[in-house]
This record gives C-alpha cells, structure tokens and sequence, in this order.
C-alpha cells in the first residue's frame, strides 16, 4: 500500500494524526451538522407558516371572487330583468302613442269635414240672403 495514498485519504476524510483528534474532530462535525439540521429544522416550521399563512389568504381570496362573481350573477338578472321591463314599457308607449296619433288624425280629418261642413252652411246662408235681398 502507499503511504501518499492512505495519507490524502486522511486528508480528505478529516483524519488527524491522533485517534483523540480523529474523535474531537468527529464530534465538531457532529455538533456543526447538528446545528445545521437545526438550523434547516427551523426554517422548515418557518417556511411552513409561511405556506399555511399563504394558503389561508389564498382561500379568503377565493371566498372573496366567489361573493362578488355571485354579486355579479345576481346585478346581471336584475339588470336583464330591467331592460324586459324597459323594453315592454317602450312598446305600451309605442302603442299608445301610434293609437294617439292615429286619433288626432280622425280629430284633424273630422275638423276639416266640420270646417267644409260649416263653410258649405255658411255658403248656402249667404246664398240665401243673396237671394232675399235680391227679391
């Protein structure tokens, strides 16, 4: 075996010259991993919170789109039910007004036959008188 060899492979793995070194640096190295996992540990229950905190504000979002997609539906049917109202509102006035229009035409055709009426009468009165006057 070669003693470069078993040497750097020492080196590499931390091992000293002494087995009381060997176990002093072992046992850093344990109470570093441990701090480590600690440390990790920590992070983890915080990186968990964290999560939960986002989960819970991500529900309340969703409870909050919900209520106002529902507030929408809701805005929409009582709006489309305003403009069916509107809309046969508009067409009962559209009706009274053509029926309206219609009789103030018989009312403007009627006073231009009683208008040709009373100058027909005060034609033939005339006449008459004409005609007495002339006796």
């Amino acid at each position: 075996c070669d003693d470069s060899a078993s040497s750097s492979a020492d080196e590499l793995f931390g091992v000293g010259d002494s087995a009381a070194e060997t176990v002093e640096d072992l046992l850093e190295r344990e109470r570093v991993y441990y701090g480590v996992v600690d440390r990790l540990r920590r992070r983890q229950q915080e990186l968990k919170g964290s999560l939960s905190a986002c989960q819970e504000k991500e529900l309340a979002f969703a409870q909050q789109v919900e209520a106002h997609m529902d507030t929408v539906d809701r805005t929409e049917q009582a709006l489309k039910t305003r403009v069916r109202d509107l809309e046969q509102e508009r067409d009962e006035l559209c009706d009274v007004y053509e029926h309206n229009r219609r009789a103030l035409e018989q009312v403007k055709s009627a006073s231009a036959s009683d208008r040709l009426t009373q100058v027909l009468e005060r034609a033939s009165t005339s006449r008459e008188a004409f005609r007495a006057a002339q006796v």
